[in-house]
């Protein structure tokens, strides 16, 4: 039994450290987008900038940031953030920039609401929160007034037509 305790103890120690390894992070990213509730038709192209926050322990650029996304299949994203000229020491804010961009399906149901998850991953440990942006897919207000007024007109005939018939009785 005695020559099992060193190995039980490095075996311990073994895991304690593996399990403190996995569970490290540096630090966070804090990703912010501005205006993340949008409106249009479908086939339109939203853009959303915001800001990024480097709270890790290592200097953060285009190279070393990505944009991963969860979305409704109705949608479809494309970063624009590693495509910018950009490096954010520890601590640091980015200035307002392009982040993404999220294309409507010109197939898209009207009306409806779409939505689209976003965070921001460096390539070591650091993520950020998840940020949730949504797109409501609604008619062109042109579409609506033209089918209002046709419903107008529908109504002033028929009730021309009641008042006509009992004019003739």
């Amino acid at each position: 039994m005695t020559m099992w305790r060193p190995a039980r103890t490095i075996l311990i120690a073994a895991f304690a450290v593996i399990a403190a390894c996995s569970g490290a992070r540096a630090g966070t990213l804090d990703l912010t987008v501005f205006n993340p509730n949008r409106t249009g038709q479908p086939g339109d192209v939203f853009m959303f900038q915001g800001t990024v926050t480097n709270n890790t322990a290592d200097t953060e650029d285009q190279n070393s940031l990505f944009l991963n996304f969860s979305f409704d299949p109705e949608l479809d994203p494309l970063e624009l953030l590693s495509g910018q000229s950009f490096s954010l020491l520890p601590g640091e804010t980015s200035s307002t920039m392009d982040l993404f961009q999220i294309t409507l399906s010109p197939f898209a149901a009207m009306p409806a609401v779409y939505f689209a998850d976003a965070f921001l991953q460096d390539s070591g440990r650091g993520f950020s929160d998840v940020s949730t942006v949504s797109i409501s897919a609604a008619p062109e207000p042109g579409t609506t007034g033209l089918l209002m007024g046709g419903a107008l007109l529908l109504w002033i005939g028929r009730r021309r037509t009641k008042l006509g018939g009992k004019r003739n009785e």
